[in-house]
């Protein structure tokens, strides 16, 4: 059954005044001109409109009034916009944002969650009006709009086919804010977002004019997944820890397996409680390289039952960026696989105590403070916790000599131009790698606690445009590190990250994956790396093992939410999609053949 509704009812208020003003003009008496006539009986005709001039005569019925009275309700009625609701993703106009997030790959509904997000975009291509017009927008990683708003089927079936799922994080919100930036000044748009809900709640998105509207997809949640791995010395020895954590409503069963460079260690089986975390330790071979852990879940996501983490301590690099906001700097950190980086503007108090939990402190800008960590990087500051303190001041300077340094590796310092800086004086035990006509700009102490001085700012200097910038802080990172030579990598999948290279560097790995990066000023960039797994680069004629994982209670947690938490407020997810189709313009139609027929009647009666 049909049901209409009005979007401003209302406007049919209007009908009252206008009925009034209809009614009271048909009991208005008409002035005409008195002319004596000899007898009325000859004019028979006019003895109607001589009763209608009566002042105090009564309403009689009158078609032309019955005719004024429907088109004032049909106008009132238009106004009030009817609308009638119809099953159907589209509107006149709507922006779908499709989630390709890890969590759309559980498979509790057939074939995945993906797949049947898949299926709604296609029937909605093959439904769509000739009025329609929609864009799809692909929620991942790095979220890019699929096809803009238009109606061409034959081009979206193109790019839809061109749309997977990947074991990365999503973004939903960048998403969000661009969907909103095509419709948001449209009337009686909307923003269709088709996901799980899996994904952190959406701030600084305002959708405008349109309205947004949730399709959820999914229906269980029964998932286990690999939260953590990593070794530490302890007096057993290196002793290697994994947990395991159910995200489902019932009590979970499975087992674990620990490999160290492919040798298995452990096998223990485990049982959880729902919504629960529990752990395995063992001590792994002293000589072990690369960790492993999987677990044989029957769950509903596959990509997060297994993780990959390094033996050596050295060889992740915890750093903590004090800084003011540097993007370039933060960049050229998370190029590394290897750096897990955290910020602050300044140096936490926990810092400042015999014990750091970090490998490298980096002092942007910010004057160095004395503090516990294997290695100190700082520019355009000095004091006693860098290799060098301040001796003046430097203003334009031209470097003149390059020292033969790990920390100059592959850097044409000599085309940097430097405004300012202040001009370093080494402490004892610490040497110039970088000097100028004015003074040393980079000193580096080899000692205990490694301390890299750098004399300037890199925000006054265009060094961090410089194609040497990106190779000057990994050859830090190596420095402290000391893993230069590693041949493996692990990382996350979605995550930007760099081969040392002078060809084209080709990956391969899970689900066909086969790729290409050709090199640039000895780095080959890897802008995102689809599924977790296990890859094998080729750089230069050597062969790399790259383990990505899949790391994140956002999209283990897959349970589909009920309502998403947009700019503030709440969207409540619908099982069946619906429109709503305008009807206004046929009542003003029919308004306006009635008044046509109101007209021939009244020009027929004159």
């Amino acid at each position: 059954m049909v049901r209409m509704s009005l979007q401003l009812p209302l406007h049919l208020l209007w009908l009252l005044p206008l009925t009034g003003i209809i009614v009271a003009l048909y009991l208005l008496r008409m002035r005409r001109r008195d002319v004596r006539v000899p007898a009325t009986f000859l004019w028979p005709q006019h003895t109607e409109e001589i009763r209608a001039n009566s002042l105090f005569q009564r309403l009689r019925f009158n078609w032309l009034m019955v005719l004024q009275l429907i088109v004032a309700a049909l106008i009132c009625f238009a106004f009030s916009q009817p609308q009638v609701r119809q099953e159907g993703l589209l509107g006149e106009t709507t922006v779908i944002v499709l989630d390709t997030s890890a969590s759309m790959r559980a498979t509790d509904v057939s074939p995945s969650r993906f797949d049947n997000a898949l299926d709604l975009v296609r029937a909605a291509i093959n439904t769509s009006k000739p009025s329609d017009r929609f864009a799809l927008i692909e929620a991942g990683a790095v979220p890019r709009v699929a096809f803009s708003l238009s109606n061409d089927p034959a081009k979206q079936r193109a790019a839809l086919s061109q749309i997977h799922a990947s074991d990365e994080e999503g973004n939903m919100g960048e998403a969000l804010r661009l969907a909103s930036a095509l419709v948001s000044s449209l009337d009686s748009a909307r923003i269709l977002v088709i996901s799980d809900g899996c994904f952190p709640k959406v701030e600084n998105f305002a959708p405008g004019k349109a309205t947004v509207v949730y399709k959820s997809i999914g229906t269980r949640q029964e998932n286990l997944a690999i939260t953590a791995l990593g070794s530490a010395k302890t007096s057993r020895g290196n002793e290697i820890f994994c947990g395991v954590k159910n995200f489902g409503l019932n009590k979970a069963e499975t087992t674990v397996d620990i490999y160290a460079d492919n040798v298995l260690l452990l096998t223990q089986k485990l049982s959880i409680q729902s919504l629960k975390s529990a752990g395995v330790t063992c001590v792994a071979p002293a000589s072990a390289h690369m960790l492993h852990a999987k677990i044989d879940a029957k769950d509903l996501l596959l990509a997060d039952n297994e993780l990959y983490a390094a033996a050596d301590p050295n060889a992740a690099i915890s750093t903590l960026l004090i800084t003011k906001g540097n993007p370039f700097l933060e960049r050229a950190l998370l190029l590394d696989p290897r750096v897990s980086l955290a910020k602050d503007e300044t140096l936490p108090v926990s810092e400042k105590g015999p014990v750091s939990k970090y490998d490298l402190i980096i002092f942007d800008g910010v004057k160095p403070e004395p503090c516990s960590s294997r290695a100190v990087l700082s520019f355009g500051a000095t004091s006693e916790a860098s290799g060098a303190t301040a001796n003046g001041t430097l203003d334009s300077p031209r470097l003149t000599d390059i020292a033969d340094s790990p920390i100059t590796k592959d850097v044409n310092f000599r085309s940097t131009y430097i405004e300012r800086g202040v001009k370093l004086k080494p402490y004892q035990g610490a040497r110039t790698v970088v000097d100028s006509n004015q003074g040393p700009v980079v000193v580096v102490d080899d000692g205990d606690t490694k301390k890299i001085a750098v004399a300037f700012n890199t925000l006054d200097s265009d060094f961090p445009l410089q194609v040497g910038f990106p190779i000057f802080i990994a050859n830090i990172l190596d420095f402290v590190a000391k893993q230069a030579d590693s041949t493996d990598i692990v990382t996350r999948v979605g995550a930007t990250f760099a081969f040392r290279a002078q060809g084209d560097v080709q990956i391969s790995g899970p689900n066909g994956f086969s790729q290409s990066v050709a090199a640039k000023d000895g780095q080959a960039i890897w802008r995102t790396i689809p599924f977790a797994g296990t890859y094998t680069a080729n750089v230069d004629g050597k062969k790399k093992n790259v383990y990505a994982n899949l790391r994140s209670d956002t999209e283990s947690d897959i349970a589909t939410k009920p309502d998403l938490v947009l700019g503030g407020g709440k969207v409540k997810a619908i099982q069946t999609p619906f429109r709503l189709q305008d009807y206004w313009r046929i009542f003003v139609m029919i308004g306006l053949g009635f008044l046509a027929f109101e007209w021939w009647l009244y020009a027929r009666k004159s």
